[in-house]
């Protein structure tokens, strides 16, 4: 009797170890999952106005795991930005030529600070980070800004020959869309388009990335901007995401940025899902290009006129995601 009692004790303290160590490897495991920066998207949390959001549209099919992608730094923002300089159609004065052989022999700036590289050549003012985002504007046009721009058939035509002949646009790029960039109003409603700019898209592995490539286009088809937001990255591990119902819900739920839509109570009708890679405005320091899926359609209520709406809810899941963003600007 006191053997059985005995095994009976051995059994259930070995069970007891057993138990102890599945829980300890959960835990573990639970604690090595590698986390990853949640999506700031460049202004502070928003506060979503109560809404119904009713699917308009079929849910589309997604992919169960998406690639994460981490920024990269330029090796050299001196080199690069002498590439911008060089791809440029523009007339060099002795000025210039002499702040460009300072440049080529200048210190690289700070990354530590996501310092930029800027300077005025040629007539053109050329801003460059260092994850390889930058903006080319021209100084004086000498059409004026208050002339008429070209349609935009021309438009586009003068944006697709200038990206052909500078080798800027970014490999994979597409042409999406022409709009009114810079306009103004006169007597009785009439509008004056001073500029229009062309949107080229880029993607990874198929997917958009929200950045893109832009070329606005003055009077005379003269190119007056260029602005790459597009970052340097390297492909990461791939991450499971949400499903677009699991996003669905979290829209309806409040857990999204509302990016645009009516400051009254309404009924959202959801028309489009997209996945999308986030990748924020100019100057914003990101460490990894992450997932995101992006809700648009129309919002009405009783006596308002229906407006547009777009909200972002994150895609990757949760729990491979930090608890908060980190919102970091730099000037």
């Amino acid at each position: 009797m006191k053997n059985r009692n005995r095994r009976v004790i051995t059994w259930l303290i070995a069970g007891a170890l057993i138990i102890c160590v599945v829980i300890a490897a959960v835990q573990l495991r639970g604690s090595s999952v590698r986390r990853f920066p949640r999506i700031a998207f460049g202004e502070g949390p928003t506060v979503c106005r109560p809404r119904t959001f009713v699917l308009r549209t079929a849910l589309p099919t997604m992919p169960s795991k998406v690639r994460v992608y981490k920024v990269q730094p330029m090796e050299s923002m001196n080199a690069e930005f002498l590439k911008l300089v060089e791809a440029l159609p523009i007339a060099r004065s002795p000025e210039d030529e002499a702040k460009i052989e300072r440049l080529k022999h200048a210190p690289e700036p700070q990354r530590e600070e996501n310092q930029g590289l800027a300077s005025c050549i040629g007539g053109w003012d050329i801003m460059l980070y260092p994850d390889g985002q930058y903006s080319l504007d021209k100084i004086d046009s000498p059409a004026g800004r208050n002339a008429q721009a070209p349609s935009a058939e021309e438009v586009r035509r003068a944006a697709d020959a200038f990206v052909s002949r500078t080798k800027l646009l970014p490999e994979g790029a597409q042409f999406v869309r022409v709009y009114d960039c810079d306009t103004s109003e006169w007597g009785l409603g009439d509008k004056v388009v001073h500029s229009r700019g062309v949107v080229y898209a880029c993607s990874l592995e198929g997917i958009t990335r929200a950045g893109g490539f832009t070329v606005e286009v003055g009077p005379r088809s003269e190119i007056v901007s260029v602005t790459n937001k597009t970052r340097h990255t390297i492909p990461e591990q791939p991450l499971p995401i949400l499903s677009p119902n699991e996003a669905l819900e979290k829209l309806r739920s409040n857990e999204c940025h509302m990016a645009d839509g009516p400051s009254w109570d309404a009924t959202a009708y959801v028309d489009s899902i997209k996945l999308m890679y986030w990748e924020s405005i100019l100057a914003m320091d990101l460490s990894y290009i992450m997932p995101v899926y992006i809700f648009e359609g129309e919002a009405v209520a009783p006596g308002k006129r229906s407006v547009r709406w777009k909200a972002h809810v994150e895609a990757v899941r949760p729990e491979f995601l930090e608890k908060k963003p980190v919102y970091k600007y730099h000037e």
